[in-house]
């Protein structure tokens, strides 16, 4: 049904008229109203389309009579016409939907009144604030793929066929079986692929099959009639996607053909998943097997671990709005937050924007609570990734911004609503909210924390590494005895490195030296010769300077415990006849009488400890015991560089680094290196990793965000 907003006494009507608060204007020309599906309460509801913006409204019984009765003039007039015995209709009804219609560009506006209004909403689409609005999703359609879809719809139509879903359900539970076969085979495939080589496939393979993914929706669309009008790219969360506009699906009433729009690009990429892991199975090594491989991996992660979920306006978000019978899930979902929050604040006794079935409600309500805790997350992230990886500045202004917008704005709102209301609600809002003020008061400002926990690592108190002077060849090793009796005492002669060629330099420095020196000795008899013979001495005197060097490096071919201990070997075992490359890792000797623990503690838990502080050690190896220990030493400055690889982020531990130059670990934030020791001797074979909890002076949430704000902003922008 096409609505008509125009009647015959539009003609006579000033547009002046039409303009005032208790008057109604024109409905558009080109809107489509049509039935809808049932509402969850099993009323009937209909369809009221926006061609111009392929846009969609759900209208109930009420909304529907008043538009057939709209027509330009007074709101009592439309709201009498309206008016039935089934379906009151209201004055206040009429200027509701009213507001509506104005709100969606649905009504026909005098010049006067179209004209502003189009400038300032291209005047905000200008500004820094859509800007800040837009960043985290925006879309750039690239063409209109309807006609070849309608082509390409009608040559696949068997894809939509019972017998074909049974047919790839099955082969996909093949290729899945036959996939967990070989599981040990294909995960140690994967680090074949964590390089540059192997990110340039998954990007290939991923663009692949979005378009596949992308044309599965809108063939889906094709198949129950519907017009596919835009394709394009997405950008989310800085990343892009394809897209296809499948809006058309609300003119679908049956909840089940929906779902199969909704559900297509997860079913075709789970289908080209199975092939291609088919595929790896019975291809040989090479790049086709390469590609099906890369194919498989993104193909299950990015439906299962991206388009399944229904946080994001992803395949998962439409298919639980639709399987609930919930459209705009996440908008509608807000709003129902929000109620629950300003009446529980308040005691006001608002009605709730709509009222659903208990159940449904229930998980409207757990999937907006996710929702706004989850994107909070991820822009927060994607704030520091930005502050990590580009711009600094950049990164600290969007976390502010998205806190802003997602707590502080809401907040103040909510707070401006009160006080507005605040002769209507009484002292009920202030004994709650001071109540709730109270609370977050308590928990920000107690000192509740007076623990400070980090990985340590317990070692002996002194260690000296063992490694090859020089390239050689070894010539004495130690005994290879089991690690437990490897005892060693200090001068004692454990490896020696012969270098041929550093034997060849000492006879040829020696002939050198020998050479200059007779010479000199032989000018010094010629008192005529002085200018040569003192060129001479002083060629000596660097030769022997050369030839000393060269002895005193011979002199380090024997390498000799540095100290009593325990001797660690690596894991291959050193022979004679083995050639050894200059700094070669040989050993390390441990003193086994004396530990102590060393562990990185953040800047700003550094003003609560203090040496002689007490801490425990509870190792994460379950036979040992836990360890008490007391602070010996904090260092003056802050650690540049790991020593050791198991206290640095990127390898499970936690000080934030990152991978250096020449495998180094370099500190990303200020940590400083604490040593402590055992108040009692804790005799142990080998090095272990534990979790250290140092008591230290008690410390409030608020105060360590400050602190953390402060070394932001000083580290940052100077202040």
């Amino acid at each position: 049904m096409r609505l008509c907003g125009v009647g015959s006494e539009y003609e006579f009507m000033s547009q002046a008229a039409l303009a005032g608060p208790e008057m109604v204007p024109p409905l558009r020309l080109d809107l489509e109203i049509q039935p809808g599906p049932a509402s969850l309460w099993g009323q009937p509801t209909w369809t009221l389309h926006d061609p111009a913006a392929n846009r969609f409204f759900r209208v109930g019984t009420r909304e529907v009579e008043i538009l057939r009765s709209w027509r330009p003039g007074p709101v009592a007039t439309v709201a009498e016409q309206a008016h039935t015995q089934a379906t009151p209709v209201t004055e206040t009804h009429v200027l509701e939907l009213r507001e509506f219609l104005s709100r969606n560009n649905l009504l026909r506006d005098t010049p006067d009144r179209a004209i502003p209004r189009f400038l300032r909403v291209q005047a905000a689409k200008r500004g820094l604030r859509h800007l800040l609005r837009t960043y985290l999703f925006f879309r750039i359609h690239l063409f209109q793929p309807d006609a070849f879809l309608s082509s390409l719809a009608q040559r696949t139509g068997v894809l939509f066929t019972p017998g074909f879903a049974l047919i790839a359900l099955g082969f996909t539970f093949l290729s899945l079986f036959l996939l967990l076969r070989q599981w040990d085979m294909f995960l140690a495939t994967v680090p074949e692929f964590l390089n540059s080589r192997g990110a340039l496939l998954s990007l290939v393979s991923l663009f692949g099959a979005k378009i596949f993914h992308e044309l599965a929706h809108g063939l889906a669309a094709k198949r129950f009639g519907l017009r596919v009008t835009s394709m394009g790219v997405a950008v989310l969360l800085l990343w892009p996607v394809l897209y296809t506009n499948v809006n058309q699906s609300w003119k679908l009433n049956d909840s089940r053909q929906r779902l199969i729009i909704d559900g297509a690009g997860i079913a075709a990429e789970l289908l080209l998943a199975a092939v291609a892991g088919f595929a790896w199975l019975l291809l040989d090594p090479g790049p086709l097997r390469d590609i099906c491989f890369v194919l498989a991996v993104t193909s299950w992660i990015m439906s299962l671990a991206v388009n399944l979920n229904p946080l994001m306006r992803f395949d998962g978000y439409y298919l639980l709005s639709d399987l609930l019978g919930v459209d705009n899930l996440m908008e509608r979902g807000q709003a129902l937050l929000h109620w629950h929050v300003s009446e529980w604040l308040t005691g006001a006794g608002d009605a709730p924007p709509e009222r659903l079935p208990g159940p449904t409600q229930s998980v409207v309500l757990v999937h907006a609570v996710c929702t706004r805790i989850y994107r909070l997350t991820l822009a927060l992230s994607i704030a520091a990734l930005v502050y990590a990886l580009a711009f600094k500045a950049l990164g600290v202004f969007l976390a502010v911004h998205q806190l802003w917008s997602s707590l502080g704005a809401p907040l103040l709102r909510e707070i401006r609503r009160i006080w507005k209301r605040r002769q209507e609600l009484g002292f009920r809002p202030m004994i709650r909210g001071s109540v709730f003020l109270a609370v977050v008061l308590l928990v920000l400002c107690w000192p509740w924390n007076t623990t400070i926990a980090t990985r340590a690592m317990l070692t002996a108190a002194q260690t000296a590494h063992l490694h090859a002077p020089f390239d050689g060849v070894l010539t004495r090793v130690p005994a290879q005895e089991p690690v437990p009796t490897r005892m060693v005492h200090k001068g004692d002669a454990l490896f020696r490195v012969h270098s041929p060629e550093l034997e060849q330099h000492i006879r040829v420095a020696e002939i050198r030296e020998s050479s200059t020196r007779h010479m000199s000795e032989l000018l010094s008899m010629d008192q005529t010769m002085l200018r040569q013979r003192l060129t001479r001495e002083a060629e000596s005197r660097e030769q022997r300077a050369n030839l000393d060097g060269l002895l005193q490096r011979r002199e380090k071919a024997d390498i000799r415990a540095p100290l009593s201990g325990r001797l660690e070997l690596p894991a291959q075992a050193w022979r004679t006849g083995i050639f050894v490359a200059e700094g070669t890792y040989l050993g390390t000797v441990l003193d086994t009488t004396r530990q102590r623990i060393v562990a990185y503690v953040d800047e700003l838990e550094l003003s609560r400890i203090s040496p002689g502080g007490s801490a425990r050690l509870y190792p994460y190896r379950p036979e040992s015991r836990p360890v008490d220990c007391v602070i010996r030493s904090i260092d003056a400055t802050a650690a540049t560089v790991l020593e050791t690889a198991a206290f640095a982020s990127v390898h499970g531990g936690d000080v934030p680094a990152r991978q250096g130059p020449k495998g180094r670990l370099i500190l990303q934030g200020s940590a400083y290196r604490v040593v402590l020791e055992p108040i009692s001797p804790c005799p142990t074979e080998r090095q272990y990793f534990g979790r250290l909890e140092i008591q230290g002076q008690r410390s409030a949430l608020i105060q360590r965000i400050i602190q953390k704000v402060r070394g932001l902003l000083t580290r940052e922008f100077g202040i």
